[in-house]
């Protein structure tokens, strides 16, 4: 009966105004057992409310605020790294720094731009849901990249389960990942966990929020705690839709053992969302992906190259030692036999052969 209420009520706070959805289930904490297809039926409500919930909030704009803090250092000053080869890094070590990003979501479509205050280059990424193009101002290049390509970090304000751009919520709650996974209930509270190869990701969902997902914990394959994230959400009154205020994460030092989380986390990352309703049109028109004049594009994301350039770059100079005699001999070699076959085609044409 608990699942068939989970399921229920998820999919009923889609509909439902804030005041409906906010009301307490009246049961006492409990565990699930590991029905089979429990949890894959409730992952599979989870994911259509999450869905659903975005196509009602259209087109949004984002103002992100991510306050950032490191316990592990004392003072602001240059770190040095020695590294094996002899060599030695020098880093810029801070106990507190501040970023401001800008994103548009539209469904699956998103733009986020990043950096531009500066000390970090600008940098545009704009994905349809399947291929992600990036653009940076220092380089002067558009890359296209599938999703494993980007690299460690999440580019999705709403993806406040996964800890990378390949941990998405549909991942997480594929039927692989979850098929062991008990169902824990505490109020409107659902919690589910999930196998991944990078450790074990306990996941909360709240019924009063459509079902979004309001917690996370990763674990380290040997158990101890890598991550632990809160997200909060405000409503849309106009669109009738959910999104994110606030995603705060605290991340634990298991260099010394990887089993057991130290009592206190070693990083914070703050982050704050003002949302700003826009409209469709002009969504899908910063939402399209624009080449400035200049840039070259290369495509990581053929089969047969990933990265092949779409676009020439101008011409570079000779490799060293290239000798330009014998690039102006191949030169006269190729005119002097272009001319030799005019000469060939104009005898064979004369009245002489006729």
């Amino acid at each position: 009966m608990k699942i068939l209420w989970l399921l229920a009520a998820g999919l009923a706070t889609v509909l439902s105004a804030p005041l409906q959805a906010e009301t307490p289930r009246a049961d006492t904490p409990g565990m699930v057992p590991a029905q089979p297809g429990a949890a894959q039926q409730l992952a599979a409500a989870i994911l259509a409310s999450v869905r659903t919930n975005d196509e009602r909030a259209q087109g949004i704009e984002l103002t992100i605020t991510k306050d950032f803090f490191d316990r592990s250092v004392a003072e602001d000053g240059p770190e040095e790294i020695r590294l094996p080869s002899g060599g030695l890094i020098v880093t810029q070590r801070r106990q507190r720094a501040q970023s401001i990003e800008r994103a548009v979501l539209l469904d699956k479509k998103l733009r986020l731009e990043t950096g531009g205050n500066g000390v970090v280059p600008p940098v545009v990424y704009v994905t349809d849901g399947v291929r992600w193009t990036r653009s940076t101002d220092l380089k002067q290049e558009v890359s296209m990249m599938r999703t494993e390509q980007l690299g460690g970090r999440v580019f999705d304000p709403r993806e406040v389960v996964g800890i990378d751009a390949t941990t998405t919520l549909s991942d997480l709650l594929s039927p692989q990942a979850i098929q062991n996974s008990p169902i824990q209930t505490d109020g409107t509270i659902s919690t589910l966990t999930a196998e991944h190869p990078g450790g074990r990701v306990e996941m909360q969902f709240d019924s009063a929020r459509s079902l979004l997902p309001v917690r996370s914990r990763w674990f380290h394959p040997d158990g101890g705690l890598v991550r632990d994230a809160q997200a909060t959400y405000q409503w849309l009154s106009d669109r009738n839709a959910w999104m994110i205020k606030s995603l705060t994460e605290h991340y634990y030092d298991l260099s010394s053992n990887t089993k057991v989380a130290p009592a206190e986390w070693k990083q914070e990352m703050k982050s704050t969302f003002v949302s700003t309703p826009i409209e469709r049109a002009a969504a899908e028109a910063q939402l399209a992906v624009v080449i400035p004049e200049g840039f070259h594009v290369n495509d990581h994301t053929l089969d047969s190259t990933r990265n092949r350039q779409l676009k020439p770059k101008p011409p570079t100079p000779a490799a060293p030692g290239f000798s330009w005699i014998w690039f102006l001999l191949a030169h006269a070699a190729l005119l002097a036999c272009g001319a030799g076959y005019l000469l060939w085609r104009r005898h064979r044409a004369s009245p002489a052969q006729v």
